[in-house]
């Protein structure tokens, strides 16, 4: 559940995929769709050295088409566990509304370990 005025919101979700034997992702709205800014980042386990204990992506969202889609401030990071790279599973998704002011800023999520 979302609260108003919050600046950031969390949501579990099933991972959705493009096609049903395929294992791209869709993540297509009835507005626009999300679109991967990097590379997928491990995030590293703080007490065993090596481990990866999950994964994190960054996207943005953009209104519109494929070809003609506008860029917008909304950013999501999608956090999923390393085993289900190319499976079905559950995702933990970050949403926020970017202002020009916390871009400036560094990005606190960056360094998201786990104990």
């Amino acid at each position: 559940m979302a609260l108003f005025g919050t600046k950031e919101w969390y949501f579990f979700t099933p991972r959705d995929r493009k096609y049903p034997n395929g294992s791209r992702p869709n993540r297509v709205t009835g507005n626009g769709y999300w679109k991967a800014t990097e590379a997928d980042k491990p995030i590293k386990s703080k007490s065993v050295q090596d481990i990866t204990v999950g994964i994190k992506k960054a996207l943005v969202f953009y209104a519109g088409n494929g070809l003609k889609g506008i860029k917008t401030n909304w950013i999501m990071h999608e956090y999923r566990l390393p085993i289900f790279k190319e499976q079905v599973g559950l995702l933990l998704l970050q949403v926020m509304l970017v202002t020009s002011a916390a871009v400036a800023s560094a990005d606190v999520t960056s360094s998201i370990c786990c104990k």
